[in-house]
């Protein structure tokens, strides 16, 4: 570690930077020691609030409560993204948990995505012209007993994603 010690000598309004083979000199500024901790809280809360700007962006929500479906029969699986708009380069992926992600349903404004997952051919709906308005949400038509479980409904675009669950109950 002696190699990589830094000594710091002062001279004449400047410090030399002294490390093996490496001269550099650095200037200090006589900034006061209150104005130098105002800076720092001031760049740190400013660090910790462009995260939290940007993921407030948009939020997603669901029901809180499970949703109770009748075999045979068709359910809405909410998901409705705040506030109500439609995000530019906008992906929607439905998936099912059980032992692993089966995927349901997925939209993808780039290129002809807007189809249903292998074994929920014609009995999935998203409802594109109601995107606009920030409703995501999915028709699940014909229900089965193998479909309730935790449904996800995961959006993203390229700036923003975020993920919701919720139940299903036959």
């Amino acid at each position: 570690w002696d190699v990589f010690t830094a000594l710091l000598a002062p001279h004449a309004g400047w410090r030399v930077l002294i490390i093996p083979a490496l001269s550099q000199q650095v200037p200090t500024w006589d900034i006061p020691m209150e104005m130098r901790w105002w800076f720092c809280v001031c760049s740190l809360g400013i660090l910790l609030l462009v995260p939290c700007a940007l993921s407030e962006k948009f939020s997603l929500h669901g029901s809180p409560h499970p949703m109770v479906g009748i075999m045979g029969q068709d359910v809405v699986l909410p998901c409705q993204l705040s506030p109500q708009a439609r995000l530019a380069n906008m992906e929607v992926l439905w998936r099912k948990y059980s032992t692993a992600f089966i995927l349901v349903h997925e939209y993808s404004d780039e290129g002809p995505k807007d189809q249903p997952g292998e074994g929920y051919q014609s009995r999935t709906e998203l409802f594109p012209q109601e995107f606009n308005n920030g409703n995501v949400s999915l028709k699940l038509k014909r229900l089965q007993e193998a479909d309730a479980g935790r449904y996800h409904c995961f959006v993203m675009d390229p700036d923003w994603s975020q993920e919701i669950t919720t139940e299903l109950r036959i």
